[in-house]
């Protein structure tokens, strides 16, 4: 009998195999095997699907420590998510002929609007052009010197792209000559798991010519990994700073300190995060005249 450590290690060859990102794969590998590991399942014939749901339910439970500190359990959205990789792995194990049907088929993902975490928001045009201006001028965080970090920020409104995909670009990714110049995102780094091509602004094209020239073909332009909400989160700071500084008066320097103008959690809970800059191009797109859902969906598509 084959445990399931075997299989889960031939399914991580079958997602190498297929093209799929290595942050996908390392992601869909740990959630797979954390389940299996919780759940105490060895073999195929272990795996229950009220095990799994029983776990899932008990990881998106909160807890209170000793001292009395509320730690938060996970979201609907990333219980969804490990369901999403086990339910995988265990259809993957059927078509394969590893196992003739798949014991957690029968399981369904959560609403995920009945419990939000991590609402986004869309920064306004004024914070953008300060977060870009003020970003140009700071010094190296995050391996990325001010400008590399305006330059990905401004990409990152412009074209939708997700942190992961920013991962994958290298110089070769950039096609300048073209009439419009364009970024292409290879499907194993894409969401949908499809070759996609998104047009620059002219203004970019010029800007990235400049970076570019200076790199190999397979050097790398960004370097985000896991760090996007942290580099983001630093770099608000840090604008919001010089605009309160920049106030004439006190008073003034009061009203912006009591602003929720750049700051990376607003009163409201929201989030300006590196994925906020999605939603920022969603709105953008609907301030240009598109319609609003129009480009909350051409963005989702991307």
């Amino acid at each position: 009998m084959t445990p399931l450590a075997e299989h889960l290690e031939a399914y991580r060859k079958h997602l190498l195999a297929k093209g799929c990102s290595g942050r996908h794969i390392k992601l869909t590998v740990a959630r797979t095997r954390r389940i299996i590991d919780r759940c105490g399942f060895s073999y195929w014939r272990d795996i229950r699907a009220s095990r799994v749901s029983g776990l899932l339910a008990e990881l998106r439970a909160d807890t209170t420590t000793e001292n009395g500190k509320v730690c938060r359990g996970i979201g609907p959205q990333t219980s969804n998510l490990y369901l999403a990789s086990f339910r995988a792995f265990c259809a993957w194990c059927v078509e394969d002929g590893r196992a003739s049907e798949s014991p957690v088929a029968s399981l369904r993902p959560m609403n995920t609007q009945t419990d939000r975490r991590h609402d986004r928001r869309a920064l306004s045009v004024e914070e953008l052009v300060r977060l870009l201006d003020s970003t140009s001028e700071e010094p190296e965080r995050f391996d990325m010197t001010g400008p590399r970090r305006e330059l990905l920020y401004r990409l990152g409104v412009e074209t939708g792209l997700r942190a992961s995909e920013f991962d994958s670009l290298t110089r070769d990714s950039f096609d300048l000559s073209l009439e419009r110049p364009v970024v292409r995102v290879k499907a194993a780094y894409s969401k949908r798991r499809r070759d996609d091509v998104v047009p620059l602004r002219t203004e970019t094209a010029a800007a990235l010519a400049d970076v570019l020239t200076t790199m190999f073909p397979q050097d790398h332009l960004f370097a985000i990994h896991d760090r996007g909400a942290k580099m983001m989160r630093a770099d608000l700071a840090a604008a919001r700073r010089k605009w309160v500084a920049e106030a004439p008066t006190a008073a003034q320097r009061r009203d912006r300190r009591e602003s929720d103008l750049l700051r990376y959690k607003d009163s409201r809970g929201r989030f300006a995060d590196f994925h906020a800059l999605r939603h920022s191009t969603a709105s953008l797109l609907a301030a240009g005249g598109v319609h609003r859902q129009q480009a909350c969906r051409a963005v989702s598509q991307r």
